[in-house]
């Protein structure tokens, strides 16, 4: 289905027509044309049509004044078009015998329950954590910090805090 929205500014007595035209059938009839004049407060209105077939269908909107006469008019078109498998006018046995074809062709098969499909699955994630890896990491940046350390003659924070005290004391007069 599809919904034409239809909005726009409207004179006291004018009027919006919409006119839904679907495509030929078979023997060559056409649908009979909608009409649908909107609210005239507003200016809005919409129409709800159904593409049953195939092909081109064609929207147009005309808006008429009190006299009937037309003032402005808008024409659009849509299409639609089925293919087997997307045909939602099958018969409900036709659809259970496509989706089964599907399935067996899919090296699948049919489910009658949609519970179905978790059968089979695991009810639980079990999850191990080894901790080794963290620890090996850890144990090699500590081994290269104290090798940074040593090389480039860093201090650790209780070196710099006892050399402080140290300077502190000198500048005091006192002894280290």
């Amino acid at each position: 289905s599809t919904i034409v929205n239809v909005f726009t500014q409207l004179d006291t007595d004018d009027k919006i027509e919409v006119w839904v035209t679907s495509p030929e059938d078979e023997h060559g009839t056409v649908d009979p044309a909608v009409c649908y004049i909107p609210d005239t407060d507003t200016g809005y209105g919409s129409i709800t049509f159904v593409g049953t077939r195939s092909g081109v269908y064609t929207i147009r909107v005309v808006q008429k004044n009190a006299a009937d006469q037309e003032i402005a008019s808008f024409t659009t078109y849509r299409t639609f078009s089925y293919s087997e498998e997307y045909d939602a006018f099958r018969v409900e046995e036709d659809g259970e015998e496509a989706l089964a074809a599907w399935a067996t062709a899919g090296k699948g098969k049919g489910l009658s329950k949609p519970e179905e499909a978790l059968d089979g699955f695991a009810r639980t994630l079990k999850k191990s954590y080894d901790p080794r890896f963290v620890f090996i990491i850890v144990a090699l940046a500590l081994f290269l910090l104290d090798i940074a350390v040593r090389k480039f003659k860093f201090k650790w924070p209780h070196e710099i805090i006892r050399d402080r005290k140290a300077k502190k004391l000198l500048k005091q007069g006192g002894r280290v």
